[in-house]
């Protein structure tokens, strides 16, 4: 009997490295090929992609190992699954509305290909977020937060800078960071930190908080809503071999041979749906944090982008106007 996902004499196998009871259910699942689902039930796409991890000699093997998890995503999509979460986040957001807390809805449309947790671990070198129980690609909270927090960094560090123009871009948005994370803003010899650059950083540290206190601001993970699509894509490194050893790196030249790597990002036209909490605190007002942060985070996503490869216009977003579901 073939290992499950192997071909038949003549073709090249194909094996998923699976525990043998797995293997077992795979069989009845897998056609000879060994890349396609015979069944169209809808599967954890989430599992597919980190779990069912096929090996075998033939060129473009991930390559094809993607397409199932796109062929996957397309059948668990037929069913209501984005229509039920975006009901549930609002249900969440509704019930905290009720004890205090308030919120600001961002609903936002991807105008090129997205990926977030491109260098995570994985067994094929290039990862995505998938949600480990509903299967699809999302943005984690910390991700929205994280997203949020840099531009504030980058628009204090344009203030200070067009006051210091003698010091190093790195210098600054080095301080601000540091800065930051303790929640003081210490003065520095020889720079001047205007007025306006010290009102937006106590707002900041007010939003994020500090390695010791809470932010005041919360990010939710932003959940695709409308035309989810993953589409492959390419990177096409040049020079391996060069940066493999660094010991003895080959010297990068136009006779090497480019290793296209393919890997998965969430395609153009995708509706997210960002929300943010707070509530009212002893120094700050929550609708006044919330302007502040929803502010920062629609600049971000319009002007910086999400995720990875972001200096080539991936993850970048257009905002849409708020509606109801």
């Amino acid at each position: 009997m073939r290992p499950a996902g192997q071909q038949r004499r003549g073709q090249r196998a194909v094996t998923f490295l699976n525990p043998s009871d797995t293997r077992e259910i795979l069989r009845g699942l897998f056609d000879e090929e060994g890349f396609r689902f015979r069944d169209t039930f809808p599967k954890n796409v989430a599992l597919i992609f980190s779990k069912l991890i096929p090996v075998s000699e033939e060129k473009g093997n991930k390559a094809k190992h993607l397409g199932v998890v796109q062929r996957e995503l397309e059948h668990a999509l037929r069913g209501d699954i984005l229509r039920h979460l975006e009901k549930k986040v609002r249900t969440l957001v509704g019930e905290l509305g009720e004890v205090g807390y308030k919120s600001c809805e961002i609903p936002a449309e991807t105008v090129f290909r997205l990926v977030v947790g491109l260098g995570g671990v994985h067994p094929e070198e290039t990862s995505m977020i998938f949600h480990h129980v509903y299967g699809i690609p999302y943005i984690p909270g910390s991700a929205v937060k994280g997203v949020t927090r840099q531009w504030a960094v980058r628009r204090m560090g344009e203030e200070v800078w067009q006051k210091n123009r003698d010091v190093e871009w790195d210098d600054i948005l080095e301080y601000l960071v540091s800065s930051l994370e303790r929640g003081v803003l210490e003065e520095r010899e020889g720079w001047e930190i205007g007025e306006e650059t010290q009102k937006e950083f106590k707002k900041a540290v007010a939003v994020f908080g500090t390695q010791e206190h809470e932010g005041g601001v919360i990010f939710l993970d932003a959940y695709p809503v409308r035309n989810l699509r993953c589409k492959l894509d390419i990177m096409n490194p040049h020079y391996a071999k060069y940066y493999e050893d660094e010991n003895n790196p080959e010297i990068p030249g136009d006779w090497l041979s480019p290793v296209p790597i393919p890997f998965l990002t969430v395609d153009s036209g995708t509706e997210f749906l960002f929300f943010l909490l707070s509530r009212d605190s002893e120094l700050f007002d929550a609708m006044d944090l919330l302007d502040t942060a929803c502010s920062w985070l629609k600049e971000a996503l319009e002007k910086e982008g999400l995720g990875a490869k972001g200096s080539l216009g991936y993850g970048r977003f257009r905002i849409l106007s708020s509606r109801k579901p």
